[in-house]
C-alpha cells in the first residue's frame, strides 16, 4: 500500500475537533482488560449504552427528538467574524459560528460550546435556544461512559438538576414539547432518588440510573447521527491507509491496548507524584512512570532510574511509543545535514562524496561523510537496544525493530569506497523509523478524535 504524506494529513484532520465516536473493531495482543468497579455489590448494576448502536436502539421518542435537532437552523442574523480577540485559541473560525450577543456555537452540532464576555449581560435570542439545550445536555454527560457510584450519585444529582432546571426555561415551546417532556421525567427519577436514599438506598440507585439512561441517550443523537463530522469514519480511514502494510498489526495494537489498572497511584501518594503535571488526564503508576491517558504515552518520571524490569504489562507498550517519537526520529545526511526524512541519495550527495573518497583522511574526522554515516548507524543501533527490552512480548513490534536493525547492520559494513550501498542500507533504516513515528502519531491523532465525543 503506498504511504501517504501524513504531515500533510494531520493538517488537515487537526480542523476537523468534533467527530463522532463509531469505533473500528480493533484486535490487540496481550493488552489488559479495564475492570469496572461498581457502588456496592447488592446495588443494580449498571451497563452503559452501546457506542455502536443505531437509532432503533432508542426509545421511541428521541426519533422525535432527532428530527427536531435535524430541523433545526442557527439564526442567520447577528452573527459576527471570528477573531483571536473573541474566541478561544482551541476552537478553530470555520467550525464555529459566534453572535454579537456572545453565543459560540458549532456549525456542524448546532450546540452551545462557548461564551464571550458579552453573553454575561446579554441573553440567548429565541432563535439560539435548542442550541443553548443541546450544550447543556452535553454539560448533563457527568458518567461519560464510567460507572456511576452510588457515593458521587447525591453529588451528581444536585449537578444534574441545577442543569435540568435551567434547560426547562429554554424547552417552554410547543416545538420542543418533547425535549420539555423529557426533561421533566429525568427530573423526577432524580427526586425520586433524593426522596428515597436514606431508607431505601437500592431503589434510589435504581431511580438515579433511570436518569443517567435518560441523559446518555439523548447525548446519544450526536454520536449515531455523526453530528459532529459525518465523515468521521472516513478520516479514520484515511489514517489507516497512510500505514504501511508491514505495520498494520502494530497499529492496531498499539491502538488498542489499555493501560493497566493494577498499580495506579491514588490519594496524596497520587498528587505528590503528580506535581507540576499540566495534564488533566496524567496517571501516576507506583514504578515512578506518570502516563498520558489519552495518549498512552509517559509524561515523565518522578523516579530516577527505571529499569526495564519495572515496568509490567501494557506500561512497556507506552514506555515504547514514547522512546520512538522522542529519541528516535532525527537524522544526519551523510553531509552532515539535520533533516527528519532522507528520502534517497541526491546528485549534491554523490558530488560531496567523490571529493570526500578522494580527500579522505582517517585522522581528520570533518563530522561527515564516511565517518559520519558509522556514527550514526552507531547511534540508531544503540536506540533500538534501548527499546527492545519493552517490546519482546510483542510480535509485531520485535518484527519491526530485527528489520530496522538489519538495514542497520548491513550499513556499518561497507567501506569507505562502497559509501553508496552502506548510506541506501541507512535511508532504509530511517524509512522505517518515519513510519514507526507516523503509525504512533495517527494512533495518537485517532485517540483524540475519538475521546472528544466520549
Amino acid at each position: 500500500m503506498g504511504k501517504v504524506q501524513l504531515p500533510i494529513l494531520f493538517a488537515a484532520i487537526i480542523a476537523l475537533i468534533f467527530v463522532s465516536n463509531q469505533i473500528f473493531p480493533v484486535q490487540s495482543q496481550k493488552h489488559e482488560k479495564s475492570k469496572q468497579i461498581h457502588g456496592h455489590k447488592e446495588l443494580p448494576e449498571y451497563t452503559a449504552v452501546d457506542k455502536n448502536y443505531g437509532m432503533g436502539s432508542l426509545p421511541e421518542r428521541y426519533a422525535e427528538i432527532d428530527q427536531i435537532i435535524d430541523d433545526y437552523k442557527l439564526p442567520a442574523s447577528g452573527e459576527v467574524p471570528m477573531n483571536e480577540e473573541n474566541i478561544g485559541m482551541d476552537m478553530f473560525h470555520s467550525e464555529h459560528v459566534r453572535y454579537e450577543n456572545g453565543y459560540i456555537f458549532t456549525k456542524h452540532s448546532k450546540r452551545l460550546v462557548s461564551k464571550g464576555p458579552e453573553a454575561s449581560y446579554k441573553k440567548a435570542e429565541a432563535g439560539q435556544y435548542l442550541g443553548v439545550i443541546l450544550g447543556m445536555v452535553t454539560d448533563l454527560d457527568v458518567v461519560q461512559g464510567q460507572v456511576p457510584t452510588s457515593e458521587s450519585m447525591m453529588d451528581q444529582s444536585e449537578h444534574l438538576t441545577t442543569i435540568l432546571q435551567r434547560m426547562k426555561k429554554f424547552a417552554k415551546r410547543d416545538e420542543y414539547a418533547v425535549i420539555e417532556e423529557w426533561i421533566g421525567e429525568t427530573i423526577q427519577y432524580i427526586e425520586e432518588a433524593k426522596n428515597v436514599k436514606d431508607q431505601n438506598p437500592e431503589l434510589a440507585y435504581k431511580h438515579f440510573l433511570k436518569a443517567i439512561r435518560n441523559i446518555e441517550n439523548f447525548n446519544a443523537l450526536f454520536k449515531i447521527n455523526h453530528r459532529e463530522y459525518v465523515n468521521k469514519n472516513n478520516i479514520i480511514q484515511k489514517l489507516y491507509e497512510s500505514v504501511p502494510d508491514n505495520l498494520a498489526e502494530s497499529a492496531e495494537l498499539l491502538y488498542s491496548f489499555e493501560l493497566p489498572e493494577k498499580g495506579r497511584l491514588g490519594g496524596r501518594s497520587k498528587q505528590e507524584a503528580l506535581k507540576g503535571t499540566k495534564s488533566d488526564g496524567a496517571i501516576a503508576y507506583d514504578n515512578g512512570l506518570v502516563v498520558d491517558a489519552l495518549s498512552k504515552t509517559v509524561l515523565y518520571q518522578y523516579e530516577q532510574p527505571i529499569l526495564p524490569s519495572h515496568i509490567k504489562g501494557t506500561l512497556n507498550l507506552s514506555k515504547f511509543m514514547t522512546y520512538v517519537t522522542r529519541n528516535v526520529g532525527e537524522f544526519q545526511t551523510i553531509r552532515g545535514n539535520r533533516v527528519d526524512e532522507i528520502k534517497e541519495i541526491t546528485p549534491h550527495d554523490r558530488s560531496f562524496m567523490e571529493e570526500y573518497v578522494q580527500n579522505y583522511n582517517s585522522s581528520d574526522n570533518t563530522g561527515r561523510g564516511y565517518d559520519l554515516l558509522q556514527q550514526e548507524v552507531e547511534k540508531i543501533a544503540s536506540q533500538l537496544n534501548e527499546i527492545k527490552p519493552y517490546v519482546n512480548d510483542y510480535d509485531s513490534l520485535m518484527l519491526w525493530i530485527h528489520e530496522t536493525k538489519g538495514y542497520v547492520n548491513k550499513a556499518s559494513t561497507y567501506s569507505l569506497r562502497e559509501w553508496e550501498k552502506g548510506y541506501e542500507a541507512y535511508i532504509q533504516a530511517t524509512k522505517n523509523i518515519v513510519e514507526m513515528n507516523d503509525t504512533i502519531r495517527m494512533v495518537q491523532e485517532r485517540n483524540k478524535l475519538e475521546a472528544l465525543m466520549r
